[in-house]
């Protein structure tokens, strides 16, 4: 267990209070160190919930996998409805907000289902309202984000993984859909051929943090700022996946900061 601050022990001593928990888990940074607290203050009291939706990567649920399988605790997953996940790709303006609003929704169906009144998100202090829609469906739906209650900020969480130790490195993954331009219809098969060309990107070149955006049947792939020099060693195989799935091909020559 990771040495803990003086925030993370009230919020430790708080999670002990509720009896039962559920976490919204997507395998990222601050789900990861909310379940990882929760764990430990409630046991298996404490369960994860993941929703699948065509929106995400393969690396995701491999993710999933591994974080419970080391910390041990248990997630219940469940798959997206088809209808609902055709109107998030429907790719409007809203895409987030009504996406989030799908899971915490099944969240709260599954919690009614176990019994369990409370409902927790990671969303952390530093997160701005008005640039993550999905808060806005948490806030309507009554989801509980400790973190933020707390003032538990990016730099504490941070901090708290580090001290983990997980034996495997955090993967920075996002919703394939934020690789489509607004506006822009989306199906499973477009979602599929994005994942296959950052695959391949990454098996070409070693490059783990890989995001192929597509803008006018061009394949803009970023990666972070000490990485471009190594997508350009490698232009001429990034060019040959991106042709392959019926793009061309662009490095971005400003680093990603995610």
């Amino acid at each position: 267990m990771p040495a803990m601050g003086t925030g993370f022990e009230d919020l430790k001593d708080h999670i002990s209070t509720m009896g039962r928990v559920l976490v919204c888990f997507s395998g990222g940074l601050d789900s990861t160190v909310l379940m990882s607290i929760c764990k430990d203050a409630l046991g298996d009291d404490a369960i994860a919930f993941y929703l699948s939706t065509p929106m995400e990567t393969e690396r995701t649920v491999d993710m999933i996998d591994k974080i419970s399988d080391h910390l041990g605790f248990r997630v219940v997953k469940r798959v997206m409805d088809d209808r609902l996940s055709g109107i998030v790709l429907q790719n409007t303006a809203d895409r987030c907000y009504l996406c989030k609003k799908t899971i915490y929704s099944e969240s709260l169906d599954l919690a009614h289902e176990l019994g369990i009144e409370h409902v927790l998100c990671g969303d952390n202090f530093d997160d701005d309202p008005t640039d993550r829609p999905g808060m806005r469906a948490g806030m309507e739906l009554g989801i509980e984000s400790p973190f933020r209650d707390m003032g538990i900020g990016r730099k504490g969480i941070e901090s708290y993984i580090e001290d983990l130790a997980l034996p495997f490195p955090m993967i920075k993954e996002t919703c394939l859909l934020m690789r489509i331009p607004i506006g822009i219809e989306t199906d499973e098969v477009l979602l599929e051929r994005i994942g296959r060309i950052e695959s391949g990107i990454r098996l070409a070149t070693g490059v783990e943090l890989i995001r192929a955006r597509l803008s006018d049947g061009t394949i803009r792939v970023q990666t972070t700022g000490k990485s471009i020099p190594i997508l350009l060693e490698h232009m001429s195989e990034i060019e040959r996946l991106c042709e392959k799935e019926g793009y061309g091909a662009e490095i971005v020559r400003t680093g990603y900061t995610g």
